[in-house]
């Protein structure tokens, strides 16, 4: 009789007691999703087609339509998202992909931390840099460009959706 209350308590604590602790120990290991950071990097995504349209319409001149306005307030934006995003607990990723989509962008964009270990930008190869340039731009240059950006942005957008689940 003694074994089958001992059993019966055993059984009660897997049944009833294991499945609530094991939802109280949960491990996360990513942050959560932001709304804001979904429609901040969708807002620049739309800022910078701005920028890459009017490169298109001065290829063969890109500093005439250079405008230093459109750069300082991509930074602008970029780094209101890296403030945010780094606010969240467990969400380095989301502010690496920030980082570089920054060095991607910008000519003197902010710089990662240290603790992040992320390779600084490389010089003279982002956007701003480019369309300061009298260099003209083939049309497979600004493609290059629009993909290379895109891809950049899909990264950030598709790790936010995944964290909505």
């Amino acid at each position: 009789m003694r074994t089958l209350i001992s059993n019966g308590r055993w059984i009660f604590f897997f049944l009833f007691w294991l499945p609530l602790l094991s939802g109280c120990l949960s491990v996360k290991l990513i942050g959560d999703y932001d709304e804001k950071i979904d429609q901040g990097v969708s807002a620049l995504q739309k800022k910078v087609e701005a920028v890459l349209s009017k490169i298109e319409r001065s290829a063969k001149n890109p500093s005439a339509s250079f405008s230093e306005s459109d750069y300082a307030e991509l930074k602008q934006d970029l780094n209101v998202l890296i403030t945010r995003a780094s606010a969240s607990d467990k969400n380095e990723l989301t502010v690496k992909q920030l980082y570089t989509l920054g060095y991607a962008l910008l000519d003197k964009p902010s710089l990662a931390p240290e603790d992040l270990k992320l390779p600084g930008p490389i010089k003279d190869q982002s956007l701003e840099k480019r369309h300061q340039s009298k260099e003209p731009f083939g049309a497979e240059d600004i493609r290059d460009l629009r993909d290379i950006l895109t891809v950049n942005f899909r990264a950030i957008l598709k790790l936010e959706l995944a964290k909505k689940r």
